[in-house]
């Protein structure tokens, strides 16, 4: 649901896809938070990274269009829940953001690689 309450309709979605305003790269400021996030996630400030993604994620718009862009958005947060601490909790929120991500943009094997991995190392 939208955020006055009303849901979207799949027509009304769905033409966001070739809306030239989600087209042009200044309006795709997102990706930018995404890249200062992937930034911070190498220099291993992984909160600091966390919160890009977070941010980057909230003013993406969720449309089948940009699902790739979305998933690999919801990949990294998930990396960065899991590089932050050992605690079970953010390991479970790390494994469900990169599930979601594997979902969202079947194709993105990066985020399957990563479930495959944490469901590997916590049976072992």
């Amino acid at each position: 649901a939208w955020i006055d309450g009303s849901s979207p309709s799949m027509i009304a979605v769905a033409s966001q896809i070739d809306n030239p305003f989600f087209q042009k790269k200044e309006n795709r400021f997102w990706l930018d938070l995404k890249e200062q996030g992937n930034k911070l996630f190498g220099e291993k400030k992984t909160e600091a990274a966390r919160e890009c993604y977070l941010k980057a994620l909230s003013v993406c718009p969720f449309i089948q269009g940009l699902a790739k862009d979305t998933s690999f958005l919801t990949s990294n947060l998930g990396a960065a829940w899991l590089s932050i601490t050992n605690s079970p909790v953010d390991m479970i929120k790390g494994a469900l953001y990169m599930l979601a991500a594997a979902v969202i943009h079947p194709p993105n094997g990066r985020a399957w690689v990563r479930v495959s991995r944490f469901l590997k190392n916590t049976v072992d």
